[in-house]
């Protein structure tokens, strides 16, 4: 099966939403990563870590999510 070219992105499901333009798919890139670290967040509140992982996962946690997430921005005027 080949790759779409670009303009020619076709979502596998006939059910999908297919975002508008690359602007609208980086938001819900942006979103989704949000979300996510939320549910990790979650994670560590759920589970009481020690004190010392606790604050290391939330460190990394912040961290994974803003260097995700501010290339995305950075790159959506291209």
């Amino acid at each position: 099966m080949a790759l779409p070219m670009d303009g020619d992105f076709v979502p596998d499901d006939e059910n999908s939403e297919r975002a508008p333009n690359v602007d609208s798919y980086r938001i819900t890139c942006i979103d989704f990563i949000k979300d996510i670290s939320q549910d990790y967040i979650a994670w560590v509140d759920r589970y009481k870590l020690p004190e010392e992982e606790d604050k290391k996962r939330r460190t990394e946690i912040a961290a994974v999510s803003s260097s995700r997430i501010s290339p995305i921005i950075m790159t959506s005027g291209s």
